[in-house]
């Protein structure tokens, strides 16, 4: 190995330890603001594969940039990330990291070759995800995580970020023009073109099913509900999704005339332990809790690796009712959103490391 060599390895070292702290220390700069967000389709059907564009403003020139992304795993599924045009438009750029997971989409990116950086607006980077059918009638959000912005200077530049959220369609051969909301129908009652003060027609619960059995913490339960409605008046139904006998969601739905309808309740379980679900008085089924598997964690600083959490006691099966289980609350794995929090966003040190080093060496 050539000397030239050894001294970029421990360059690398030397980078992949220190840089990140004093880039943080030289973040909080007034002038130094850019704006990472999310754009893609207002809506959805199950099944479609859509692009999500993470799209990037900035007065300041750009040498390297990283972003996760994180969503719901059972409603939307990672197929793909691409580079966008905006770090490489005129030099050539490389890829740090380019990941998906269930739930998660990762990616780092660094221009090379070159000494400059880029500024304006454009694309860093495309993800197509695919609409699951558990995802049919809700609200799918998708949230910006750990996003880091370098200058040449490997300065760090602070950044706000905008999400976005998808309205999925309901099923085909349903009937989702009545409202979700026990308030917020439209027309006389509920609507389905009822008139009035004419009789609602009564929804039953057709067929349930319980769509996974052993989830881990921080995975999701998911419920599905066939609903029926034979009268020629739309109807509208309450269900309550129960854990081990204590409510745990509840929601509120419209039914057309004489269709069928089928929705999805999904249920975040924060400790381990086994859960005997119900909905209405109709069982779904018994799902099984394990805790989560921590990756291993990068050093800190200070050499000393994140130890991996001890799971709780199996045996609690308790309601677990403080945790939100409507199908509208944030994705799995994407509350709280902070910078640096959860699996498979941690390059930020491996994109300012190479960056310093390819900005040193990017001619020879």
């Amino acid at each position: 190995m050539t000397g030239s060599r050894i001294a970029l390895l421990a360059l690398l070292l030397c980078c992949l330890g220190l840089v990140a702290g004093a880039v943080g220390g030289q973040s909080g700069a007034a002038d130094t603001t850019a704006r990472v967000e999310l754009g893609g389709p207002a809506t959805a059907t199950p099944g479609e594969t859509v692009t999500i564009r993470v799209n990037v403003t900035t007065t300041r020139p750009l040498y390297a940039a990283q972003f996760g992304l994180a969503f719901d795993e059972t409603a939307l599924t990672p197929t793909a990330v691409n580079r966008g045009s905006f770090l490489s438009g005129d030099a050539r750029s490389v890829l740090i990291a380019n990941d998906t997971r269930p739930g998660t989409a990762s990616y780092g990116e660094t221009r090379v070759g070159t000494d400059t950086g880029v500024n304006g607006n454009g694309t860093l980077a495309t993800v197509s995800v695919e609409v699951a059918e558990a995802a049919a009638g809700e609200s799918v959000a998708l949230e910006l995580r750990d996003v880091k912005l370098v200058t040449p200077e490997t300065e760090a530049v602070t950044t706000s970020t905008g999400n976005l959220t998808i309205e999925v369609n309901g099923s085909s051969g349903g009937s989702d023009s009545g409202s979700d909301d026990g308030d917020g129908g439209s027309g006389g009652g509920g609507g389905g073109g009822q008139l009035g003060g004419a009789s609602q027609g009564e929804v039953s619960i057709a067929n349930l099913s319980l769509l996974n059995t052993t989830v881990t913490t921080d995975g999701t339960a998911v419920t599905r509900v066939d609903l029926t409605n034979l009268d020629p008046a739309s109807g509208r139904i309450t269900l309550t999704l129960t854990a081990n006998g204590s409510a745990v969601a509840e929601r509120t739905l419209s039914v057309g005339a004489a269709t069928d309808r089928t929705v999805f309740l999904r249920h975040r379980f924060s400790r381990p332990g086994t859960y005997a679900l119900r909905v209405n008085d109709d069982r779904a089924g018994v799902v099984r809790v394990t805790a989560a598997t921590t990756p291993t964690a990068e050093p800190t600083d200070a050499g000393t690796p994140t130890p991996t959490p001890t799971p709780t006691d199996p045996s609690s099966a308790g309601s677990d009712a403080g945790s939100d289980a409507n199908t509208t609350s944030p994705p799995s794995g994407s509350q709280s959103p902070t910078a640096g929090d959860g699996a498979g966003f941690g390059v930020g040190s491996v994109v300012v490391a190479l960056a310093v080093l390819l900005i040193r060496h990017g001619r020879d």
